[in-house]
């Protein structure tokens, strides 16, 4: 199922959802997410036109990039994964970074 640009923008950046912090560049907007001097993950989505809505391509690519699977991004633009659902996620697979992804 497609998801709109601005959505998941806001579900990227938003400070109880994943917590990317989003760097604006001439045709992209790029997003990572960087914990305690380390960064646990970067995706990139374009500015164009084209790309108002984002087909389930894009969707896998962003939340690969994100470390996520398709399913848990899609909750997270419903608003049914949250922080710590991300914050436990990250640190399964990052066990020697773990201490470094916070709770809450």
């Amino acid at each position: 199922m497609p998801a709109d640009r601005r959505e998941v923008d806001r579900t990227l950046i938003h400070q109880t959802k994943l917590r990317y912090r989003r760097e604006d560049k001439r045709d992209h907007d790029i997003y990572t997410l960087v914990l305690s001097g380390t960064q646990f993950g970067w995706t990139k989505i374009s500015r164009g036109t084209k790309y108002r809505t984002l087909d389930d391509s894009t969707l896998g690519k962003i939340a690969r990039q994100a470390h996520l699977s398709v399913g848990d991004l899609k909750a997270a633009i419903a608003c049914t994964f949250n922080w710590p659902d991300y914050a436990r996620v990250l640190k399964q697979r990052s066990p020697g970074d773990a201490h470094k992804v916070p709770d809450a």
